[in-house]
């Protein structure tokens, strides 16, 4: 749309040039008289001549300057569709971006933790790199605690403050302890637990859903 608004603005100005170049420019004239032939001049056998006339002045040539106005302010009034459908289009794209509702905590993470599940021969770095961002954006929108910005220690105070069943609270305070040697340190966890821990989390996530339901 900017260039097309550019070549349209060149346009413009090139037309608008020569019309003014058009606009300044008259013809020369050119009055020639004929002169009449005095009686001393004219010898006395002489016929005199009837059929001689003034030179006419030059007729113009080129393209009528009023083709460029019309020329003129038919860009013109194209430019203003041109920027008028822009921004009408721009509108309508801000409108449907306000549409579109985000989706709740509790489905996006559960999307992400099929998506993860179904995911095959998961390094064990990089599954639990997922799986813990996956359990941190959810506390963050479920219970608004900055937790993908907390590192471990920071988080583990916090788990109090999220008003959690203790069959909760102590398995989650668990899991966070156990991912940080698997992320950090590359100690090896095994399929039994990365299993485990993934069904730990998508039940963490539902049943923490109801308790936000059922208030």
């Amino acid at each position: 749309m900017r260039w097309m608004l550019i070549c349209t603005g060149i346009i413009i100005w090139i037309l608008f040039s020569n019309t003014m170049l058009f606009a300044q420019q008259t013809p020369n004239s050119l009055e020639v008289s004929a002169k009449e032939p005095s009686e001393s001049s004219v010898p006395g056998n002489a016929v005199e001549m009837t059929d001689i006339h003034d030179i006419k002045p030059p007729e113009k040539a080129g393209v009528d300057p009023v083709f460029f106005y019309y020329l003129l302010l038919a860009a013109f009034l194209l430019v203003l569709l041109f920027v008028g459908f822009y921004f009408w289009k721009k509108r309508g794209m801000k409108a449907a971006e306000l549409d579109i509702a985000p989706l709740p905590p509790d489905v996006t993470a559960l999307r992400l933790l099929d998506e993860l599940a179904k995911a095959e021969n998961s390094d064990e770095k990089a599954f639990y790199f997922r799986l813990s961002a996956i359990l941190r954006h959810y506390i963050r929108g479920r219970y608004c605690v900055n937790a993908p910005e907390m590192t471990t220690e920071e988080f583990l105070p916090r788990v109090e403050e999220l008003g959690l069943h203790i069959g909760l609270q102590k398995p989650l305070r668990e899991l966070f302890q156990s991912t940080d040697p698997i992320k950090f340190a590359g100690i090896p966890a095994g399929e039994a637990k990365m299993k485990i821990d993934l069904i730990f989390v998508k039940e963490f996530v539902k049943q923490t859903t109801f308790v936000q339901n059922a208030k």
